[in-house]
């Protein structure tokens, strides 16, 4: 029998340079399908664009915690915003690739 109330659901964790811990949720069909044509438009590769896809990201939580780009650039540099969206997509692959 299929119970989705005794699911274990899976999050990523990242904890911030100022301690706080964001569970970031497994993306939905209208996130994912954000995500993917993010990734697709050379455009998105700016500092801005990697940090408008990075405020998605950690804004799709439990918590309800919004994060703005402007938000982020104050605490993020390049690598960390790489770091984090790079993360993102092994996350994703590895709940692709586990059916449990």
């Amino acid at each position: 029998m299929l119970d989705y109330t005794k699911r274990e659901k899976k999050f990523m964790t990242v904890t911030l340079e100022d301690g706080r811990k964001v569970l970031v949720r497994p993306s939905k069909k209208k996130f994912y399908e954000k995500f993917v044509e993010f990734g697709s438009d050379p455009k998105n590769k700016t500092f801005g664009g990697l940090l408008e896809m990075s405020a998605m990201i950690l804004s799709d939580n439990p918590s309800g915690v919004t994060f703005t780009p402007e938000e982020l650039e104050e605490m993020f540099d390049i690598g960390d915003v790489k770091l984090l969206i790079n993360e993102y997509q092994k996350f994703l692959k590895e709940l692709g690739n586990n059916p449990n």
